[in-house]
């Protein structure tokens, strides 16, 4: 029982500190090393109009548009289609991105709390601990049993409901 106890709180604190501290890092560190990795041609082409963009712009700043004009008017312009273009591909990326982060995020949040609701399922028959009959009155007794454990007990949902809103108050 006691251990019961102490792994609920526990994982309650792991899940509350990794989604406040941890889950925005690992999100964009998997998206991180999905991009090195992956074979996405968007993310390629996106990543090769870049280098052009920043290739034509230090090459756009080193010339003079007074005295070279005609070569600062055609990377000006060049420099313009490229921007244009970046910025249509980098829509295309930011999509791309955010279903990426939200399909990850989704599956995050399936695995921290699946296994909060997998343990709450697995052991719903299981008090959590007992409150004597003297303490509250039958109905407090029968809402704190409730869904499946014994009559007069704390249920692990209750328990679990509890510890989630004073880690939530205190942190």
């Amino acid at each position: 029982m006691m251990d019961l106890i102490i792994s609920t709180i526990l994982l309650s604190l792991f899940i509350h500190f990794f989604d406040k501290f941890a889950k925005k890092r690992t999100i964009d560190g998997a998206y991180r090393i999905y991009v090195s990795v992956s074979n996405n041609k968007d993310l390629k082409k996106n990543k090769e109009i870049l280098e052009q963009l920043l290739t034509v712009k230090k090459e756009l700043n080193a010339t003079s548009s007074q005295d070279q004009f005609a070569k600062w008017a055609r990377l000006n312009r060049k420099y313009e289609q490229l921007s244009q273009e970046w910025e249509k591909q980098s829509a295309n990326v930011k999509i791309f991105q955010d279903t990426f982060k939200r399909v990850l995020s989704l599956f995050l949040w399936i695995l921290t709390r699946g296994f909060r609701f997998y343990i709450q399922f697995k052991e719903s028959k299981t008090p959590v601990f007992f409150l004597p009959a003297f303490l509250l009155p039958s109905w407090a007794l029968w809402v704190l049993s409730l869904p499946r454990s014994i009559y007069g007990s704390v249920s692990l949902t209750v328990w679990n409901f509890a510890v989630q809103k004073t880690i939530s108050g205190i942190f």
